[in-house]
């Protein structure tokens, strides 16, 4: 290597497998799994130091936070307070 950085990032185990197991959950749908688990991702990538996954995760915790707050129906709306598909 000529001392440029490298294009490829190295992951730490433990981040790799918080990865894989986030998204089988979320492959599946386990909204509430998926909160745990963005959880413990985002407390391992800053240990790390990768700020950006910390935001990507932060993001997606945020969309399943919403997704456990407001399921959808069987017609796949996410319903709000009202529960008639309007916010």
């Amino acid at each position: 290597m000529d001392g440029e950085s490298s294009l490829v990032e190295v992951v730490d185990p433990v981040t790799d497998v918080l990865i894989d197991a986030l998204n089988t959950v979320l492959a599946m749908g386990q909204w509430e799994q998926v909160v745990v688990l963005a959880l413990s991702l985002r407390e391992q990538a800053l240990a790390v130091g990768d700020v950006r996954l910390v935001a990507l995760v932060e993001d997606l915790r945020a969309i399943a936070l919403d997704a456990v707050a407001h399921p959808s129906g069987d017609d796949g709306i996410i319903r709000g307070r009202g529960g008639d598909g309007r916010t």
